[in-house]
C-alpha cells in the first residue's frame, strides 16, 4: 500500500480549486463571481448576515407589494424606492458595522454614494412628520419589529 503524499495531495487541491474558480469566472464573469466571495467575507463577519438581509427585504415586498428583484435592482421609482430606502435602513440598523460599500453591492452594485444619502435622508426624517410616518416610519416599525424576533428565532 502506498502512503499518501500529502504536498501532492494540496497541489491537487490547489489546482482544482484554481480550475473551479476559472469555470465559475468563465460561467458568471469576474464582477458576478467577486461579489460572491465579498457576499461570503460579509457572512464571515455578521451572524446570519444573508438569511436576516432576505428576511429584511421579503417583508419589505410583503408589505409593500413590490417584488425582491424591483427592490434589488435599479430604475424604478415610487413605492420601489421607499421599499428600497427602508431595507437599507432596516439593514444598517441591524448590522451596523457593514460598511455602505458591502451593502450598495448588494442592492444591484450601488455606490456607497447612494446608501450614504439614503442613511443621511433617514436621519433627517421626523417622526411627527405625518407624511415620513405614513410614507417610511409605520412600515419601517413592522419590518425592524419583525426583523428582532426574526433573529431571536434564528440565534437560538
Amino acid at each position: 500500500m502506498l502512503a499518501s503524499n500529502p504536498e501532492s495531495d494540496k497541489d491537487k487541491d490547489a489546482i482544482e480549486l484554481v480550475r473551479a474558480l476559472t469555470r465559475g469566472i468563465s460561467k458568471h464573469g469576474v464582477r458576478k463571481f467577486t461579489d460572491k466571495v465579498k457576499e461570503i467575507d460579509i457572512s464571515d463577519r455578521h451572524q446570519n448576515y444573508v438569511e436576516v438581509r432576505d428576511f429584511i427585504i421579503s417583508e419589505v415586498c410583503n408589505i409593500l407589494g413590490v417584488e425582491k428583484d424591483q427592490v434589488i435592482g435599479k430604475g424604478q421609482r415610487g413605492v420601489v424606492t421607499t421599499a428600497r430606502k427602508i431595507a437599507v435602513v432596516t439593514i444598517k440598523t441591524h448590522f451596523t458595522d457593514i460598511s455602505d460599500e458591502e451593502l450598495g453591492r448588494f442592492f444591484d452594485g450601488r455606490a456607497r454614494q447612494v446608501i450614504y444619502k439614503i442613511m443621511k435622508e433617514y436621519e433627517g426624517m421626523d417622526r411627527g412628520n405625518r407624511l415620513d410616518k405614513i410614507n417610511f416610519f409605520d412600515c419601517f416599525d413592522i419590518v425592524n419589529s419583525k426583523t428582532e424576533e426574526f433573529k431571536k428565532t434564528i440565534l437560538k
